[in-house]
């Protein structure tokens, strides 16, 4: 896949959540997270989160977005993939 230079790679964060919780109290617990700015999902015992946070080595340059310690990112940016 040939990188966009979009940068939302780079902007957020999904954190996954183990739950023990009855599903009526999950869905609660999402729609607190939804009110006060999260995006999350309840599925499975697990709740999603997304987490906005953008990266202090995204830097714009010539028109896009990219990273500015790209040839030394961390082993976590390098094995992310968008989905495409």
């Amino acid at each position: 896949m040939e990188c966009k230079r979009c940068g939302n790679c780079c902007k957020s964060v999904v954190i996954n959540v183990k739950v023990d919780m009855a599903d009526r109290d999950a869905e609660d617990f999402v729609k607190f997270l939804e009110m006060h700015g999260m995006k999350a999902v309840y599925n499975n015992n697990t709740i999603a989160v997304m987490v906005y946070a953008k990266c202090e080595n995204l830097i714009e340059k010539n028109g896009g977005t990219v990273c500015d310690i790209y040839e030394n990112r961390p082993k976590i940016c390098r094995e992310y993939s968008c989905g495409e």
